[in-house]
């Protein structure tokens, strides 16, 4: 279906055509750069083009961009839903099942990774009825409102006016450089000290050989012998020449100062990302308890950003689908209903309500997936009955008189679910629950 455009579109093309997309430069970087890319950045001309290149590199780091994308998928991997008046609006189906729709999600919550972004929408025939595509942050002047053809320009679009203010979404502050700003610093230290480690190893991983010989025509063969016997570091002097070699005082063992370097990085990346360290790496000796406590504080990390997610697509968001002609207008986005209760802990709620209320037993059968029995099949140790319902045989005797027969009815299923949970070990559990808004 055609997409009715009730808005001018920029008479200059697309803001993303107007850009010269130069190679990223990969050159090495140390604190210096780091720096150096943070002041050009704050500068009066905004050229943030080495601040997102440098970025760029330390994506590179596997612990880094692993942090990353799990903050960024706690929101792409939500379920949303677009109502008007609290019903679901057909014309907007295609567009929540659509990848232009989760790119706008990941361009969102990634601008608390990289900083301040701009993404341009464009009508285009396709399910979602438009695309986005996010405008090169190396050509994007915040302060000055202008996107630029290169990273050096002073002049370029007025993104912030019309006609590009109705298809541009911003989000971010302009000077905010991200959560990346702090976690490079790691990234460079980490480098720095695998280099150190393997200086190390190729020292003291690798014995050393010393050979001696008496002449000159010795020394040649001496030589030649010791070149072909691998890569590993060699002298070969005179028998009245000796050659000391000092390792590092318990050199053994000194492994152990890089590898707590590593991890120490690692853990400082993990923080400034996700806020806690627990739910990324081993965590030594730490108890189930303090998991937990590291659980919780993720939890509430990620519940803050799907909160300035939403706000957003409420409000800019819905102004420029509106823009493009999409039944938005009077809509709101909002994230449906999400329970993150573990097995464990559902059971155990569900034990203590059916001591309470009546609860029919088909609840049970369609919450844990557990088939109904047939015939003369038994439900937890006791016969069934031709309507399907169990009965206790007639020596037993009656827990509970005031218990509905509903309840009596569930308590055998009750027993088998529990029963069944006991032979599984209990892992960690998520802390505190995620629902509908």
């Amino acid at each position: 279906m055609a997409i009715k455009k009730t808005q001018k579109k920029p008479q200059n093309g697309l803001l993303i055509q107007t850009l010269d997309i130069k190679q990223v430069n990969r050159s090495s970087v140390d604190i210096e750069k780091w720096r150096n890319a943070l002041k050009a950045a704050e500068g009066q001309n905004e050229n943030r083009k080495a601040i997102y290149e440098l970025y760029a590199d330390m994506l590179l780091d596997g612990h880094l961009k692993s942090v990353v994308n799990k903050r960024i998928m706690s929101v792409t991997n939500s379920d949303i839903q677009f109502t008007k008046e609290g019903k679901e609006v057909d014309g907007m189906y295609n567009v929540l099942i659509s990848k232009e729709f989760k790119k706008i999600l990941r361009y969102i919550i990634a601008a608390k990774i990289y900083g301040h972004s701009l993404v341009e929408f464009t009508a285009a025939d396709n399910n979602a009825g438009f695309t986005v595509n996010l405008v090169d942050r190396r050509h994007v002047k915040p302060r000055l409102g202008l996107v630029v053809k290169n990273p050096t320009d002073n002049k370029g679009e007025a993104y912030k006016n019309d006609p590009y203010y109705n298809f541009t979404l911003e989000v971010g502050e302009p000077d905010d450089f991200g959560l990346l700003l702090q976690a490079s610093q790691y990234v460079i230290y980490k480098r720095g000290g695998f280099g150190d480690w393997a200086d190390f190893i190729q020292l003291f991983g690798i014995p050393f050989r010393h050979g001696k010989y008496e002449n000159e025509e010795s020394r040649q063969v001496l030589v030649d012998a010791l070149e072909n016997m691998g890569s590993a570091g060699f002298a070969a002097t005179p028998k009245n020449i000796d050659i000391q070699i000092l390792r590092a005082e318990g050199a053994s063992g000194a492994n152990l100062v890089f590898t707590n370097f590593r991890k120490a990085c690692n853990d400082e990346i993990s923080v400034t990302i996700l806020g806690q360290t627990m739910t990324t790496s081993d965590s030594g000796n730490a108890g189930y308890a303090q998991g937990k406590v590291h659980q919780a504080v993720e939890e509430q990390m990620h519940l803050d950003d799907k909160l300035d997610v939403l706000s957003i697509l409420n409000t800019d968001v819905v102004r420029i689908l509106t823009n493009l002609g999409l039944p938005a207008q009077g809509g709101e986005f909002s994230y449906c209903d999400i329970d993150n209760t573990s097995l464990t802990d559902r059971i155990d709620i569900d034990t203590k309500v059916a001591k309470l209320v009546p609860v029919e037993p088909d609840y049970f059968y369609e919450t844990y997936g557990i088939p109904k029995p047939k015939g003369n099949d038994t439900v937890g140790g006791q016969q069934k009955n031709d309507k399907g319902e169990a009965y206790k045989k007639n020596n037993n005797k009656t827990e509970n008189k005031n218990l509905s027969s509903d309840s009596l009815k569930a308590k055998p299923l009750l027993k088998q679910i529990q029963n069944l949970l006991g032979f599984f070990v209990k892992a960690p559990q998520i802390v505190g629950h995620f629902r509908s808004w």
